[in-house]
């Protein structure tokens, strides 16, 4: 490699000196280099180039004055007083998107235990899940999470039953990592009710003596509604004084407040706690409270793939198709019905074969948001970009104008659902089975599997099959016990409609115009493409009728 005396600056390439080294690379030098021979000065500085080294990136954020580092492939978890959700849903799935979040836990959410349907379902994107736990008898108050799909079956959630404070239990378990989290959202004191601080303080002591003795990385987060910003405070005293002798942590240190105040805590054990915090996030016009953000120190459970057989239909040539069905049609004389028929069926298959044949691949199951149009991503990157520049200066004038582009963009959000679903809801016609299901998919409504938990499922089919075995057996006992007179029947003497007319390929074309385009795994060829080649198809179709009724 020249060094900088024997080679001369190039004018029209950037160049940089690495320091260790001090050799001068130009730009396609730097991008001939291998990543092995890559040293942490040239791989910190070729960022600023936009050339990528091969090295993986790392992200650190600071705890207790000291980098610590970040995973993406870490859970990530955000906990939110929301003031009511019903009014924000759109907001909160876009929030989600955005951080990209595993876990989110919402406090204050205002849900009802029935009607809210339409609000849960508006508020959780495709690939996640929710569960709402209303506040019992009263309005107000509630804990929602919002978790992806792919982490429900490790997950369970158990509401606790206590009268100064809502709280649920969330305990997870992912690659023999385990996980106890409680969300906490402190009650109000007011005149209506009849909380009191010592009522819970009561509580709370009561509820952390009995996770004493419980091994699980165990934490708190959620709305206390104490200044812990002013440990001076009598009240903030004593719960840092519980704090203390059960020997637990908490972590956030920023405002989650409009009025600079730390309301929302995140209580650990210790600092080798799976839970970490990491930032607050500021979401103007949703709440009063901040956002808390943070990670669990447990990889994500990889995607769900599933075997996927199919063809590439889009990729038939047309014409040849055609071609080859003309061929097909002209080589089938002189057979049976029967024989016609089935070499009607086997020949078409052969013939999709060659065009389209069959592909076995395991695919990842991902997220869809179907009615995600180009307007609708235009608008989010114009509202992250917003708020990068906001969140970077800090002036109220990058504040507003990331207001501006939230707004613009649940605006499109609204109006593409709106277009998507009416659409989707034209199309059912009159159909009332596929208008529910497209109100179910509206509302998140999932078909549960109504079958019996108490036999095993290797079992079922026996135990069906001797089921209606047993019903048939039972009636036919009870039939031949009761000795009834077999029934009359009056004998017909009337018009008989035993004389049809031929069918020809008018008929055909007619019939085939007004099939809708529905098809069967059975079928040899889907409709749409029987549909498409109907010219090569219509003599031979016509041929196989004819012979039927002869």
């Amino acid at each position: 490699m020249p060094d900088q005396q024997a080679e001369p600056r190039p004018s029209n390439l950037t160049s940089i000196i690495d320091r260790e080294q001090r050799i001068l690379y130009n730009r396609d030098q730097l991008i001939a280099l291998q990543p092995a021979r890559l040293t942490k000065d040239l791989a910190s500085n070729l960022r600023s180039l936009e050339i990528g080294t091969g090295l993986p990136r790392k992200r650190y954020h600071r705890k207790n004055g000291k980098p610590m580092e970040i995973n993406r492939d870490h859970l990530k978890w955000m906990c939110f007083n929301t003031q009511s959700c019903r009014d924000v849903a759109t907001d909160i799935s876009e929030i989600i998107l955005d951080n990209d979040l595993d876990i989110l836990m919402l406090t204050d959410t205002w849900l009802y235990a029935e009607g809210d349907e339409a609000y849960e379902s508006t508020m959780t994107p495709h690939g996640y899940k929710s569960y709402s736990f209303p506040r019992r008898g009263k309005r107000g108050g509630g804990i929602a999470f919002i978790i992806r799909s792919n982490l429900s079956r490790y997950v369970k959630f158990t509401p606790l039953n206590y009268s100064s404070f809502e709280s649920v239990e969330m305990k997870l378990c992912v690659n023999q990592l385990s996980v106890t989290c409680i969300c906490l959202y402190r009650i109000h004191h007011t005149k209506k009710n009849n909380v009191t601080f010592n009522g819970f303080m009561c509580d709370f002591v009561d509820m952390l003596s009995s996770y004493a003795d419980s091994n699980s990385d165990l934490s708190f987060i959620g709305d206390f509604n104490l200044h812990f910003d002013e440990p001076d405070e009598s009240c903030v005293k004593r719960v840092n004084a519980v704090l203390s002798d059960f020997q637990l942590l908490q972590l956030v240190d920023k405002p989650t407040h409009i009025k600079n105040h730390i309301l929302d805590w995140a209580v650990v054990r210790n600092e080798r706690s799976l839970i970490t915090f990491n930032d607050v996030r500021i979401y103007r016009g949703i709440s009063d409270h901040f956002a808390i953000l943070g990670q669990m120190i447990i990889l994500r459970p990889a995607p769900a793939k599933r075997v996927v057989t199919s063809r590439n239909l889009r990729a038939i040539d047309t014409d040849q198709l055609k071609e080859d069905l003309s061929v097909m049609s002209l080589s089938m004389n002189n057979l049976t019905v029967d024989s016609l028929l089935d070499t009607y069926n086997d020949t078409l298959r052969q013939t999709l074969d060659q065009h389209a044949p069959l592909t076995t691949r395991s695919v990842k199951d991902r997220p869809s948001a179907p009615w995600l149009t180009t307007e609708v991503r235009n608008a989010q990157r114009r509202r992250r970009r917003a708020e990068r520049l906001w969140r970077k200066t800090k002036l109220s004038v990058h504040e507003e104008l990331y207001i501006n582009a939230r707004n613009d963009t649940i605006k499109h959000v609204t109006a593409a659902k709106k277009d998507y679903y009416g659409s989707k809801t034209d199309s059912v016609g009159f159909s009332t089975k596929q208008l529910f299901n497209v109100s179910n998919e509206l509302l998140g409504k999932s078909k549960s599997r109504a079958l019996p938990s108490n036999i095993p499922v290797d079992e079922l089919p026996d135990k069906f099959c001797q089921f209606f075995s047993d019903k048939i057996t039972g009636l036919r006992e009870e039939l031949d016990s009761r000795h009834c007179q077999p029934p009359c029947f009056a004998i017909y003497d009337g018009p008989v409609f035993d004389i049809f007319s031929p069918v020809c390929e008018e008929d055909i074309v007619a019939m085939m115009k007004e099939m809708p385009n529905k098809t069967c795994i059975l079928d040899p060829l889907p409709t749409y493409i029987v549909k498409q080649c109907a010219e090569s198809l219509i003599p031979l179709i016509t041929r196989i009728m004819l012979l039927w009724f002869q």
